[in-house]
């Protein structure tokens, strides 16, 4: 004989509960949010090979990368770059996380991973590896004066290049640099000539070429129209011979506030935490470690801890 399951009929409490369950399943599905873009929903443009060249006039677009490119450029020619911008308004490059990488280098021969001397440029979430500076920005008008300037570079891992990041000649306009990691510098991890905010990057491994005799700055900033330098994370600075250290270098008639940075030396003779020219700099809730001078003609704004 068939055996058939018999279920008794739910109580009126029981149904009570199961109602209310499913209202406030249904409320919440009408409240969730819409789907987060993905990677590539505002891409205008895909970059698919290299060397490439991003040109146009307004309003510019989103060129992004779907995979690792690698450049390998033919000697002779310098400078050469894997991306060259021209394009002069509403920029933005987005390498999805993937990496822009020289092949095998030439020697003498001075390389960007990319260079854009425009304004209104976005680049964010790229890997740049193997050049002689991994982003490289240099601005003049017609008469040769620093241009005012709207350029962010965001959340970018720039790895053993000898420079990371430069930026040169810039005006007012407010330039910003934040939430990058700069790894495996030479000569410097963060290399600024105007008035640009540095925020929140980790500078690690600035190591002079051996043989050299180099210094190395984790920052070096020339800012006459003044800049901040905030909540660096700076480590693993190393001159080559008598080559000297810098956390952060200041040069010119620099006016550069420095506040809650983190700056780690190698306790080498002749090393600065911080070092201002003409004393036009401020120093405020900064820590410095191994040094032999932590704040050298900087104004000392208070809550430096200066350890040695």
């Amino acid at each position: 004989m068939n055996q058939i399951a018999v279920h008794p009929a739910p109580s009126t409490r029981s149904r009570a509960w199961w109602l209310a369950l499913l209202c406030l399943l249904a409320l919440f599905a009408w409240a969730r949010p819409a789907r987060a873009a993905s990677s590539t929903d505002t891409c205008t443009s895909f970059i698919t090979s290299l060397p490439a060249s991003i040109t146009g006039v307004s309003p510019g677009g989103t060129y992004c990368l779907t995979g690792n490119l690698t450049v390998t450029f033919a000697p002779g020619s310098s400078p050469v770059q894997a991306i060259n911008v021209i394009s002069n308004s509403k920029t933005t490059i987005d390498c999805n996380g993937f990496v822009i990488q020289q092949g095998t280098p030439n020697p003498g021969q001075t390389t960007y991973g990319i260079n854009a001397p425009v304004s209104g440029l976005t680049v964010r979430n790229c890997s740049i590896k193997g050049f002689s500076t991994g982003i490289q920005m240099v601005w003049t008008n017609a008469a040769g004066k620093p241009v005012p300037l709207f350029v962010l570079l965001e959340d970018n891992v720039i790895d053993h290049n000898d420079t990371g990041i430069s930026l040169s000649n810039v005006g007012s306009g407010g330039p910003i640099v934040r939430h990058n990691r700069i790894l495996h510098s030479t000569v410097a991890g963060i290399a600024v000539n105007g008035a640009v905010d540095i925020v929140d990057n980790t500078v690690a491994g600035v190591a002079a070429a051996s043989g050299s005799g180099f210094g190395v700055s984790g920052i070096s900033v020339n800012a006459p129209l003044g800049a901040r330098v905030e909540h660096n994370q700076v480590s693993g600075l190393a001159g080559d011979g008598s080559g000297v250290v810098y956390g952060i270098q200041g040069s010119g008639s620099s006016r550069v506030v420095a506040r809650r940075n983190t700056l780690v030396g190698n306790g080498s003779s002749g090393s600065t935490g911080f070092s201002c020219s003409g004393g036009s700099g401020r120093a405020m809730d900064n820590v410095f470690v191994g040094f032999a001078t932590a704040l050298d003609t900087c104004g000392d704004a208070g809550g430096n801890d200066i350890s040695p």
